[in-house]
């Protein structure tokens, strides 16, 4: 028959009308067949259950920054929830007091019980604000913000459900709180729980993202932002407690902390805590404005990769603030490519603790990397009978200009060191020590290196203290005197055992003694040097033996 459809506009009236099922009373235009009736019974139900996205408008929420929004938006989560559906917030400032993202009897009950359906869905936003918007409280794009002061904002939890939560998405928006707990409490999230391009911001004492029990799981591009370094906690806790069964195989990409007491916590703060959390990889992540530490790898955190990122500013106004911490026995750390600048400490492998087993380390790999703008410490190695396996290798140290005080590349500060190896580091010649205690570096790594200063390049001198009769080498392989008055030299202190050095006389104040001194040479007697002369000596952890060339 001929097309008798006609265009009208219907309006909502009477009861049980085909088109009013939903609860919402949306008005929606309903297409019909061409004899004029309606072309499904089940339309509008099919509209609202089989479409992908549920908007959090059509729940009630108003984003307007004043309107208490939690009612509409958990409701909007829990249908989404329930139906397999997405959940969208559009541009907007959204004021709520908590969500639940899981089942809880008095705080959320609608949201479903059925094993399977907990979470597996994508909570997204039309873009987050960046760090300026943050600090000066310029908000655009979508915005969730707690004014629930205790917290935490957002919590989701599969400690309680038969299927793990998987495959819960939330990204492109800013979540806000100023609260002492966290912004995001999340329990045992696996299996694909993303966060994608994210400002997760925290005004008040709290910390950031509490991240516990969580496997096989990526996140990109959060930057995580705090209220300033003595107000904020920590920004980002990654760990698996003891109640927990595993945990691990996490990537972060561009996951960022700014401004907080403590950036990163990956396994525990403190020893004997928890449970292993294994393989957690952070690339081109970032710590940045941190009091205590940047970064901290601790109790439990094993084979955690810090590669190609940046450690920042990590000041306490003390000189002891620590970009990166290695203790409490973590186990295969590598740092590799990554960029240390303006810290107090750049790196601490181990900690100056009574307790050993928390000094302890168990193998960490520091390679190739820059500590750069150095204000006290580039790496402080710190030792026990339970830290072994710590090698520090091709990296680049050079001082801040406006270092407080004594800079020092490498400062090993305990005896035992147990398989400590460092070479091929370069070292800039303008900080006050390239290496402390140089001697305690293990035997096996002496021979290859002059212990690691491939900065010595027979070019790079540094010069022996003027007047000193037992100058040390411990910061070098190429040295030159400096003499104002006679001097004679009887011992070259601080020596490592298979050490080489070459020595420059650039005085005609110097006397090498060659009797009944530990220095072995020129036949058993003394040498006067002139001004261009020159000694090179190996060292075999009794005596240096030395030969001395007459160049004038």
């Amino acid at each position: 028959m001929a097309d008798q459809r006609i265009q009208y506009t219907e309006e909502l009236v009477g009861s049980n009308h085909a088109t009013k099922i939903d609860t919402i009373n949306r008005l929606s235009l309903v297409e019909h067949n061409n004899d004029g009736t309606h072309k499904s019974a089940n339309i509008y139900t099919d509209l609202i259950t089989k479409r992908p996205v549920v908007d959090v408008r059509a729940f009630g929420a108003t984003g307007d920054g004043a309107t208490d929004d939690t009612t509409a938006i958990q409701d909007a989560i829990n249908y989404a929830a329930t139906n397999g559906l997405n959940v969208y917030a559009p541009e907007g400032h959204y004021k709520f007091t908590r969500l639940y993202l899981y089942y809880d009897a008095t705080l959320n009950p609608g949201w479903p019980q059925t094993a399977g359906y907990e979470g597996k869905i994508k909570f997204f936003g039309d873009g987050a604000v960046g760090g300026y918007n943050f600090l000066y409280s310029v908000f655009n794009r979508t915005v969730l913000e707690s004014t629930d002061a205790t917290g935490p904002a957002i919590k989701l939890d599969g400690t309680g459900v038969s299927s793990r939560m998987s495959n819960f998405v939330i990204e492109d928006m800013s979540i806000i709180a100023t609260n002492t707990t966290q912004v995001l409490d999340v329990d045992i999230a696996n299996y694909g729980f993303t966060l994608n391009r994210l400002l997760v911001g925290q005004k008040g004492s709290g910390g950031g993202i509490l991240y516990e029990g969580g496997y096989v799981c990526t996140w990109s591009d959060v930057l995580i932002y705090g209220a300033g370094k003595t107000v904020s906690d920590t920004g980002l806790i990654v760990r698996t407690l003891t109640t927990q069964n595993g945990g691990g195989n996490l990537t972060f990409i561009n996951v960022n902390t700014v401004s907080f007491d403590k950036g990163w916590e990956l396994g525990h703060n403190t020893y004997g805590s928890g449970a292993i959390i294994t393989t957690i990889n952070c690339i081109g992540c970032q710590a940045s404005t941190h009091k205590t530490h940047g970064v901290l790898v601790g109790s439990g955190a094993k084979n955690v990769n810090w590669w190609g990122s940046y450690i920042e500013a990590c000041q306490d106004g003390a000189n002891g603030g620590i970009g990166m911490i290695i203790h409490n026995r973590a186990q295969l750390t590598s740092v590799k490519g990554a960029w240390f600048s303006n810290n107090d400490i750049a790196l601490s492998l181990g900690k100056n603790d009574a307790d050993t087993s928390i000094a302890g380390i168990d193998r960490a790999t520091i390679e190739d990397n820059i500590f750069g703008n150095i204000l006290v410490t580039g790496i402080q190695v710190w030792g026990s009978l339970y830290s072994y396996g710590k090698e520090i290798l091709r990296n680049k140290f050079y001082k801040s200009a406006s270092a407080p005080g004594t800079t020092i590349g490498i400062d090993i500060q305990d005896a035992v060191q147990r398989g400590l190896r460092v070479e091929g580091n370069e070292m800039d010649t303008t900080l006050t020590t390239t290496i402390s205690n140089p001697a305690r570096i293990d035997l096996f790594t002496k021979f290859d290196t002059t212990y690691g200063l491939s900065s010595q390049k027979r070019g790079n001198f540094v010069s022996f203290t003027s007047l000193d009769a037992t100058p040390s080498v411990a910061s070098g392989s190429l040295f030159k005197t400096a003499n104002a008055g006679a001097t004679t030299i009887t011992m070259l202190d601080d020596g490592v055992t298979g050490q080489e050095v070459l020595i420059l006389f650039n005085d005609a104040n110097t006397t090498v003694d060659f009797t009944g001194t530990n220095l072995k040479g020129n036949g058993g007697t003394d040498f006067t040097a002139s001004s261009g002369d020159t000694m090179s000596a190996v060292f075999d952890g009794t005596n240096w033996y030395c030969a001395v060339s007459n160049n004038t």
